[in-house]
């Protein structure tokens, strides 16, 4: 038997009318990374939204030898290194 009553809606930020962007600004994602830098460039840039918003992103780094938190520190300014 379905459900009785009018169906549930998201809503977005205020002012935004476009349903896929808009619960990309409730979207946290977190990566964990360990001396793989080139597939963490690759992952960052295919996350990143041109022109700002889009998701919260942190990258957990566990000691990496290579070049991975340089990278994410001097690349991608709006992504938060732990």
């Amino acid at each position: 038997m379905p459900a009785s009553g009018p169906p549930i809606q998201r809503a977005g930020p205020p002012g935004r009318t476009d349903p896929v962007h808009s619960d990309l600004d409730e979207l946290a994602i977190v990566i964990v990374n360990w001396n793989t830098a080139a597939l963490l460039h690759a992952c960052l840039s295919s996350l990143i939204v041109p022109g700002g918003g889009g998701p919260v992103i942190y990258v957990v780094d566990n000691g990496s030898t290579d070049v991975s938190a340089e990278m994410v520190a001097g690349g991608f300014p709006s992504v938060s290194l732990i």
